[in-house]
């Protein structure tokens, strides 16, 4: 029988590795908590319907278009976590609608 004897050392060398550890910085996440605009929304709504009723001169109906902007303006900025989000992408489409009858009436009127 053959035996063998062998000369690999069995051990392997290892090398020193320094390490430092880097100190963790922990930093408290910033919640932005989202405004529901829907109440102001309405609001802005309601004031363009009621100048609506009144305007006769192409700068009130200029104002009633400004007022169905920040209208729709606020509904555009209803948190998707709101109640009122499908409410509201439904109304930017309506208010839509009353802008381009402002502004027809904005152009018509003298």
């Amino acid at each position: 029988m053959l035996s063998f004897t062998s000369k690999i050392p069995t051990e392997i060398p290892s090398k020193s590795v320094l390490v430092t550890p880097s100190p963790v910085i922990s930093e408290s996440p910033t919640v932005l908590l989202q405004t529901d605009t829907f109440p102001e929304a309405v609001s802005k709504a309601i004031n363009a319907a009621n100048l609506t009723q009144s305007a006769k001169s192409p700068d009130e109906w200029k104002t009633v278009v400004s007022q169905w902007e920040a209208a729709i303006a606020l509904m555009r900025t209803v948190p998707s976590s709101s109640p009122n989000y499908a409410i509201a992408q439904q109304k930017i489409i309506e208010y839509q609608k009353n802008i381009n009858y402002a502004l027809k009436n904005a152009v018509g009127s003298k």
